[in-house]
């Protein structure tokens, strides 16, 4: 009997530290991170350098988005690009939106969700 209450006493105590406000903060900062969330990232990142290389400040949407496109192209010959490069194409307004006012390659793939 004395054994089933202290075992019930650390359950409640378990229970009680994984329920803290600073134990779910904790927990929900920390999103796993798939391989393919990496690839994302990457084939992102690699993309929108390419088109700032190419375009650098331009202000010409066909610009830009020619330049991503023949660089997307280009980068999906490599299969591990192909699932990004099809998501991009997806927000490809708002890409291009973030792009022409100014955001970093950095910010541009953290806010199409393909970097963390």
């Amino acid at each position: 009997m004395k054994s089933r209450m202290m075992l019930l006493v650390a359950l409640c105590a378990i229970i009680a530290v994984l329920s803290t406000p600073v134990f779910m903060a904790l927990k929900s900062q920390a999103p796993i991170r798939t391989a393919q969330d990496v690839e994302d990232c990457v084939a992102c990142r690699y993309i929108w350098l390419q088109v700032e290389m190419d375009v650098g400040n331009s202000q010409i949407e066909e610009n830009i988005y020619d330049s991503f496109t023949q660089n997307c192209i280009e980068a999906q010959k490599a299969p591990i690009f192909y699932p990004a490069c099809q998501d991009m194409f997806d927000s490809i307004d708002d890409l291009i939106g973030d792009y022409m006012d100014g955001y970093t390659v950095n910010q541009l793939c953290e806010n199409a969700r393909l970097c963390r």
